[in-house]
């Protein structure tokens, strides 16, 4: 039953069209001689690929109008089929195929299989037999096995295998491959945490040194899954410069609109030194949801891996960033006989896939009201958090320099506050700014643009039109740049002041005063006079 389901599932896995005529003879009409054949046929594959071709049965047409075939052994495989049919002559051993159904067949050929491999093919994968090719054959029954490589390093082939009957002389056999091998895609999640929105999964994010960093690995399996009787699989994903979260790997399966949380049947281990993450499982088909029922996998099946990682110290500032990637190892040999501990011998790996996390700096100069570097004078960099709806510190204050650098910024709103006032000086006005960033996942992925703007969303990044705004941006390096300007003395109360105006007030009373009296007394001077 196993072979069964085995071969029946590789061969509707891989979508492969082929006609099969009846195996029509009988006794007196085949020999255990081999009978030359009288005419050849031909055999297309369409679609990319290397396949071997074993004429197990030659084929020859004794009639000239309806297709009745003699089918004689051929010497190379007459053993191979003598064991797959237990059937010692070549009469018995083409009844026997002639009176198996579909499911029959496909029995068969995975026997056959087996013993096959280590037989010479009739066709070489690496001569004429490859995909989209026409290849001129002698009448028969064949086997046609795929042994598709296409990583070309041994770790990524292909096991499938079609029957063949070989129909009139000169007809040509066309089989359509459809094959889709397990793919893996990485996703980073990028959140604005200024303002608690634009969550979203991509190629790319930016975060500040010691965030929390989620990401998202989305595996999928074989076409030919049914084929298999265990399937190892395996995410193997490598960090640059983030540490993973322990415990924080979540495995779920996904078939369409039903999801299961199969953590426990997986099992994830973090190498520190190589900065590499681990999860797997050596057997994704008998795993069991909480109720003990098997977890079904599919060719539409999708295997999900959640975890977080911490953006290290250590974090490339700007740049091509901070690079995370990823590939899936899995099973890719039906035929498998091993014990699969800890792994199958025959494993395939897909291609890396890559997501990259960027972080930025700000550079602070300290100068005086002539521009001279300034000692003296210490800095407290802080971001605006949504959820807290307030301002929380980035780091400690940065003291006992004139250049103050705050490495490892991600995108958002921040306040930089001059909290060491030099000795002398007036504390500087609080600088609040927003971080807006553009990336691209190019390969390399880089920060396409870099931008500095106030809080109501006005640039304040110089530019050649204004060289005087207060921040200077150089994007590849994720440099953010301004000056922060002390003045000396102690400050008068400003016009306007309280002080001011009572003096003001005091001095309008006294003029009123006084000019009242200066009238009243010409007054007096003139009446006197006349």
């Amino acid at each position: 039953m196993k072979k069964f389901k085995k071969i029946f599932a590789v061969l509707t896995a891989i979508m492969v069209l082929f006609s099969m005529t009846s195996v029509v003879t009988s006794a007196d009409e085949t020999a255990d001689e081999t009978t030359e054949p009288t005419h050849t046929a031909y055999i297309t594959i369409k679609g990319d690929g290397k396949y071997k071709g074993y004429n197990l049965l030659h084929a020859t047409n004794t009639a000239d109008t309806t297709p009745l075939y003699a089918y004689t052994l051929n010497d190379k495989y007459t053993s191979i089929l003598q064991t797959a049919t237990g059937e010692d002559s070549g009469a018995d051993i083409v009844s026997y195929i002639d009176a198996l159904d579909d499911a029959g067949i496909r029995e068969f050929a995975d026997g056959v299989y087996h013993a096959i491999l280590s037989a010479d093919p009739e066709i070489e994968a690496d001569t004429v037999f490859t995909g989209n090719t026409k290849t001129e054959v002698r009448q028969g029954y064949w086997l046609v096995v795929d042994v598709t490589n296409f990583n070309d390093d041994d770790t990524n082939k292909v096991y499938s295998l079609v029957m063949l009957d070989t129909t009139k002389a000169d007809s040509e056999i066309k089989i359509n491959v459809k094959r889709k091998l397990p793919t893996v895609e990485k996703e980073v999640e990028e959140i604005n945490d200024s303002t608690n929105t634009d969550a979203s999964w991509g190629k790319t994010a930016d975060y500040d040194i010691g965030d929390e960093i989620n990401f998202k690995l989305t595996g999928t399996v074989a076409e030919n899954i049914g084929s298999y009787t265990s399937y190892y699989y395996e995410f193997h994903d490598t960090m640059e410069n983030m540490t993973y979260v322990a415990d924080s790997a979540k495995v779920t399966v996904v078939n369409g609109a039903t999801e299961t949380v199969v953590t426990d049947k997986f099992t994830s281990i973090w190498d520190e030194a190589a900065k590499k993450l681990n999860v797997l499982t050596k057997d994704l088909l008998s795993m069991e949801d909480a109720e003990g029922n098997v977890i079904t996998v599919n060719k539409d099946t999708e295997i999900v891996v959640t975890y977080s990682a911490t953006l290290d110290t250590n974090a490339i500032v700007g740049g091509t960033g901070n690079p995370n990637t990823v590939f899936l190892e899995y099973s890719d040999n039906p035929y498998y006989e091993g014990d699969g501990d800890p792994k199958p011998d025959d494993t395939g790996k897909t291609p890396e896939k890559k997501v990259t996390v960027f972080t930025y700096k700000l550079v602070v100069d300290k100068v005086d009201g002539e521009g001279h570097a300034l000692a003296g004078a210490g800095f407290t960099l802080m971001k605006w958090n949504a959820e807290s709806n307030s301002y929380q510190n980035v780091g400690s204050e940065i003291k006992d320099v004139t250049t103050f650098t705050f490495n490892g910024l991600d995108a958002g709103q921040y306040k930089l506050e001059e909290t060491t006032v030099p000795e002398g000086y007036n504390k500087a006005d609080d600088v609040e700014f927003v971080v807006v960033a553009t990336l691209t996942s190019d390969n390399p992925a880089s920060i396409e643009a870099l931008v500095v703007n106030d809080k109501n969303g006005n640039s304040i990044t110089a530019t050649e039109e204004n060289r005087e705004a207060e921040f200077t941006v150089t994007a590849n390096a994720g440099e953010l740049k301004t000056a922060v300007i002390n003045n000396t003395g102690s400050e008068l109360p400003s016009a306007g002041g309280a002080g001011t105006v009572v003096i003001y007030v005091v001095g309008g009373v006294i003029f009123v005063g006084a000019l009242v009296l200066l009238v009243a007394k010409l007054r007096m001077k003139s009446q006197s006079e006349n």
